[in-house]
């Protein structure tokens, strides 16, 4: 990635913000699908509580790194740039007040109009070694000005008891902001659904959705995601170097134009993504019905079926491990892994709140 800012340097909390809160239980893929909408691992995630406080993340267009701040006793530090997970990691587990990044996030395009999306990472409220969480949450769900909601729901569990508290709690939330912030279901780890056990995603998405109606949420949508698939993809399109052909090394079939190139990684990593990206285009088919469960994500779908690679493009090959795939396969999955789906879901979102604000200003 490059590196640095550009000169132009706007204020540290905008007027024009379309505030997007993120929670979830522990252990539900919030922090990777987190990572995934900025590009590469930033943000702490492990199969365990990792997120100790309140970290906002504010994306600006014309930023090519980011950069981060602590508020400690009440105080806010100076900005650091460029940021990277050790930083991020050091401050998390240092358990400051609260943590502020800027940078751009990829995929989604600001207004205009300089409205720009902000999200709000919080820790997951059942961490029963740390109370804290709970309330820190909690506040933010009472206290912040929010114009929409990530739930991020772990595809591998039926629906916990906390689960199901922290879904009423939200309830009553929205109910109370009656009608002002817009809630979206990210059903995350829809790769571990096993189809041994006759499972199916479309199944998984529809019992979901009957649960959420059931306490108050009004035609929920809810967007099936593959969050370590698409962070692994982006890591991968930002480290990767033009291939060399070697006399005894791997080589494309029937490649003729385009460009080759290898990605950069541990093997481990590699042989992860590679297994991962075969699977997904396996049953494409699945995980494209299941995104047309909720109408809306259906039709977001439909839109984004529409972007097409350039004809350069098109013949670009990409070495994994030890198999080559085309340009078109890696973007197919990740497109597969719903991320990219709910990012435009945000932005349309964004545009509308922005022309909102804008017709009650007149």
């Amino acid at each position: 990635m490059k590196q640095g800012l550009k000169k132009s340097t706007p204020k540290c909390v905008p007027k024009r913000s379309y505030s997007v809160a993120v929670v979830a239980t522990m252990s539900a893929g919030k922090s990777t699908l987190l990572n995934a909408m900025i590009g590469h691992r930033l943000l702490p995630a492990r199969n365990e509580a990792c997120t100790a406080t309140v970290c906002r993340v504010e994306d600006i267009d014309s930023y090519v790194a980011f950069q981060g701040r602590v508020k400690v006793n009440g105080n806010w530090t100076t900005w650091q740039t460029p940021i990277g997970y050790a930083e991020v990691q050091t401050w998390n587990d240092s358990k400051v007040d609260e943590i502020e990044l800027r940078g751009n996030l990829p995929w989604i395009d600001n207004t205009s109009d300089d409205y720009r999306v902000v999200l709000i990472d919080t820790p997951g409220p059942n961490n029963s070694t740390n109370l804290d969480h709970a309330a820190i949450t909690e506040n933010i769900l009472n206290s912040c000005d929010f114009a929409a909601l990530i739930f991020v729901i772990n595809a591998e569990t039926p629906g916990t008891a906390d689960e199901w508290s922290f879904l009423n709690k939200i309830s009553e939330v929205i109910k109370m902001k009656r009608g002002k912030a817009q809630i979206v279901f990210a059903l995350n780890k829809i790769d571990k659904v096993d189809p041994e056990k006759e499972e199916t995603i479309v199944g998984i998405l529809r019992n979901r959705i009957k649960q959420m109606s059931s306490i108050g949420f009004v035609k929920p949508i809810m967007v099936p995601v593959f969050g370590d698939l698409a962070v692994r993809i982006r890591e991968t399109m930002y480290s990767k170097k033009k291939y060399k052909l070697k006399k005894n090394g791997v080589h494309p079939k029937n490649h003729k134009h385009g460009h080759l190139y290898e990605a950069i990684g541990t093997r481990r990593s590699l042989m992860a993504l590679k297994t991962d990206i075969e699977n997904v285009l396996k049953a494409k088919s699945f995980y494209r019905d299941a995104m047309k469960v909720t109408p809306e994500v259906g039709r977001v779908l439909m839109k984004y079926d529409h972007r097409r690679l350039t004809k350069a493009e098109k013949h670009d090959m990409i070495l994994v491990d030890d198999k080559f795939f085309k340009l078109s396969e890696i973007k197919a999955a990740e497109k597969l892994s719903g991320v990219p789906i709910l990012e435009l879901l945000l932005e349309r979102r964004l545009n509308e709140f922005a022309k909102a604000k804008g017709q009650s200003h007149d």
